[in-house]
């Protein structure tokens, strides 16, 4: 799911490409997101919800780049088990 998803994020934000930016300016491309509801995984996977998203490491040198420049796509990943009880208390997952 998680290499679909890298897929349909670089599809979004290319399609962007001429409407909301151009190679002359790249400052107006949007962040894109993908919102994955899995409904029949695993029983130990019910309940959970995954971020991924970009991030920066600095390997050597101290150079600090703005969140904007580069934190341009995130999914995230909610899993239910087909057996999802809705009466039950899910402790890490009810906010959602």
């Amino acid at each position: 799911m998680l290499t679909r998803g890298n897929d349909y994020l670089s599809r979004i934000i290319t399609s962007q490409n001429g409407k909301e930016y151009d190679y002359r300016n790249y400052d107006g491309m949007k962040k894109a997101y993908v919102i994955w509801i899995l409904p029949q995984v695993a029983k130990k996977r019910d309940g959970h919800v995954n971020r991924i998203n970009s991030k920066l490491e600095n390997i050597s040198g101290s150079t600090i780049e703005r969140l904007e420049s580069y934190d341009k796509s995130e999914q995230i990943m909610v899993s239910l088990n087909k057996d999802h009880d809705i009466k039950e208390k899910y402790e890490g997952s009810d906010w959602l």
